[in-house]
């Protein structure tokens, strides 16, 4: 059988980062629109979610389900989702080391400011640079917010300059299915 190839898709997602739940980071770490979100959906007859817990959505999808923890996390999706959560951002593969160089550098050029050394300056825009370069992927619960700007074909990429080929990965595009579940 001879599949058809598949498709890439630059989108405009017509939401800000910080509206979406941050997969890498606790619930103490979340937008305060994000915890407001986890308060209000949280059972109340349900133990607490830890505010460093590193899993908080994971944490809410048992509260509200005893079942499979797969059930669990589609009623937490679908209960952020009413709390006006659009969906889930995670670091991408290529981010993850970054974000660890990142945070480093960063609490280096906060202490060194901090001190008031004199490379205080350079260090933080070492940080910038590097922050800079860490991009996410997305889940979107709540596809209205997604504008296709452009879709590619798989074989056309290859054609296209390095340039172009480089910006276009850094592109969010949507999933039909949850990257969390194993």
């Amino acid at each position: 059988e001879r599949l058809k190839p598949g498709l890439t898709y630059e989108v405009a997602l017509h939401a800000r980062p910080e509206q979406f739940l941050d997969w890498d980071k606790p619930l103490s770490g979340q937008s305060a629109a994000l915890k407001e979100a986890f308060s209000k959906a949280h059972p109340a007859n349900a133990p607490p979610i830890h505010p460093e817990h590193p899993l908080p959505y994971d944490q809410l999808g048992i509260a509200l389900s005893n079942d499979h923890l797969k059930i669990a996390k589609d009623a937490a999706a679908e209960t952020l989702k009413q709390q006006g959560i659009p969906g889930i951002r995670y670091l991408d593969q290529d981010s993850r080391p970054m974000f660890d160089k990142w945070r480093i550098a960063q609490e280096r050029a906060d202490n060194w400011s901090k001190e008031g050394h004199p490379s205080a300056t350079k260090a933080q825009q070492y940080a910038d640079e590097l922050k800079g370069n860490i991009t996410s992927n997305y889940v979107v619960w709540t596809p209205e917010i997604i504008e296709i700007v452009r879709k590619y074909g798989i074989a056309g990429i290859g054609l296209l300059p390095p340039a172009v080929q480089a910006a276009m990965s850094q592109r969010v595009a949507p999933v039909d299915h949850d990257p969390f579940l194993q």
